[in-house]
């Protein structure tokens, strides 16, 4: 009889030991965002959030997957045919290992109100287009694209979806 029971603790504590060695596993595996490497969380260096709303022209942000984009300048006033619009000079920067995309799709104007569109095609005062409008394509690792893009008058933000069937900006710029 003790040989038994010994023989069912042991069978009982193996399935414990395996059940937390499986556990500590999946912790390794997979664990927290905020954990980094073996150092303890209180003695991590806090990182700084990166603003990514309400940025000025010139400010490049950093997509997480190797690609930053940046709206370079703004020119809230360019008359056109029968239009002023807003134009935009915009750049990706591919810094990763894969392969990236770029679309004008990725952006959208926001007026006064709230109502978010997507660009708009230029037409000069004599009808002429703009050979530096962005149209969409690859990017392969290390390289850049720029471009610029029109949007109607009275935008007041440009935003950056990165996608052209999300609604989450990722971020924006204010037109001044």
């Amino acid at each position: 009889m003790k040989v038994s029971k010994i023989m069912r603790f042991a069978r009982r504590g193996m399935g414990v030991f395996a059940a937390g060695a499986f556990a500590l596993t999946l912790v390794g595996c997979g664990g927290s965002p905020s954990v980094k490497g073996s150092v303890p969380a209180e003695q991590e260096a806090p990182q700084k959030e990166q603003k990514t709303t309400d940025l000025a022209a010139g400010t490049a942000v950093d997509m997480g997957n190797g690609m930053t984009v940046s709206v370079d300048s703004i020119e809230p006033s360019v008359a056109g045919a029968s239009n002023t619009y807003v134009k935009i000079s915009v750049t990706y920067k591919n810094e990763g290992d894969d392969t990236v995309s770029f679309n004008p799709f990725d952006w959208k104007g926001e007026d006064a109100n709230g109502a978010q569109e997507d660009h708009t095609y230029f037409a000069g005062p004599d009808f002429s287009s703009d050979d530096a409008e962005l149209n969409s394509g690859n990017l392969a690792a290390g390289g850049t694209k720029s471009g610029t893009l029109y949007f109607k008058e009275g935008t007041t933000k440009i935003l950056f979806t990165g996608n052209i069937f999300s609604k989450d900006v990722q971020a924006s710029w204010t037109v001044a």
